[in-house]
C-alpha cells in the first residue's frame, strides 16, 4: 500500500547496546524520576559529538524535550520499549517491495550504521544516505538537509 517511504536511523532488530539502554531506561521510568533528569541522562544517545560541544544547544534541546518529551505518557513509552526488545524483522526484509530511502547518522550509538546497511542490503528497493557527523537526532540537527 505504501509506494515510497523514508526510514531514519532504523533497524531490523535492536542492537545489544540498545537493549541494554532500554533496560536501564525502563528502570528509570519505573522509578518515576524527574523528567529533566531522565532527559539529561539520555541526551548524549541522541545527538552528535559536535552538538554535544555546545552547552547552549544542549540546554535548548532539554527544554524542548521537557515541553513535550514523548508522544505518549512514560508508561506508554515503557511498553513500547518492552515490545521493541523482541522485534526482529530480518527474515522478512526481502519481502518489502516499497521504495525506501534509508537515512542514517554515522554517530548513532543505539542504531549504528550497520543497522541501516543491513536494511539496504536486504530490501530490494532501498537506498542509503549517510549523514556524516550525525547521531540519532538527524531530524533535529539537519532539518534543512
Amino acid at each position: 500500500l505504501i509506494h515510497k517511504a523514508m526510514l531514519v536511523n532504523s533497524f531490523a532488530k535492536p542492537t545489544n547496546k540498545w537493549k541494554w539502554q532500554r533496560k536501564w531506561l525502563n528502570k528509570l521510568i519505573d522509578l518515576n524520576l524527574d523528567k529533566k533528569l531522565l532527559i539529561e541522562g539520555m541526551i548524549h544517545w541522541g545527538y552528535s559529538e559536535n552538538f554535544m560541544e555546545d552547552s547552549h544547544k544542549i540546554q535548548i534541546a532539554v527544554q524542548q524535550a521537557l515541553k513535550n518529551p514523548y508522544p505518549q505518557p512514560l508508561s506508554g513509552l515503557n511498553g513500547q520499549l518492552h515490545a521493541l526488545n523482541h522485534f526482529d524483522l530480518r527474515s522478512k526484509l526481502h519481502q518489502i517491495q516499497t521504495q525506501l530511502l534509508v537515512v542514517a547518522g554515522d554517530e548513532d550509538i543505539g542504531f549504528p550504521l550497520f543497522c541501516s546497511e543491513e536494511l539496504v542490503e536486504n530490501i530490494p528497493n532501498a537506498e542509503l544516505v549517510i549523514f556524516q557527523g550525525q547521531a540519532h537526532m538527524i531530524i533535529h540537527e539537519c532539518k534543512d538537509q
